[in-house]
């Protein structure tokens, strides 16, 4: 039997990571789970096709500091599962 006296912890906030572009995730697919880069591509591409991750061909993950982010979080506020958090977003200034 044993009894807990104190519990220390520290706050710690971490960023969200960068998407991965093609190379990288082929590359990641290869040397951590043993496939194919042609396979790690078909299971990105059937991810995709269930709203899972973002397109997983582009190499985009920097954008122009005038991109209108309201109206792209706007466009997804009637999603049947991620709208409730997209209006929320745009009600609360969250983003």
């Amino acid at each position: 039997e044993a009894q807990v006296i104190e519990v220390l912890g520290n706050q710690k906030s971490k960023w969200r990571p960068y998407p991965l572009s093609t190379v990288a995730l082929q590359k990641l697919a290869t040397s951590k789970l043993r496939m194919t880069s042609h396979r790690a591509m078909e299971v990105a591409e059937k991810l995709y096709n269930k709203g899972f991750i973002s397109y997983p061909r582009t190499e985009t993950d920097k954008f122009t500091s005038n991109i209108n982010v309201r109206g792209l979080i706007d466009y997804q506020s009637n999603h049947p599962t991620w709208g409730a958090y997209a209006q929320n977003l745009i009600h609360n200034n969250g983003f």
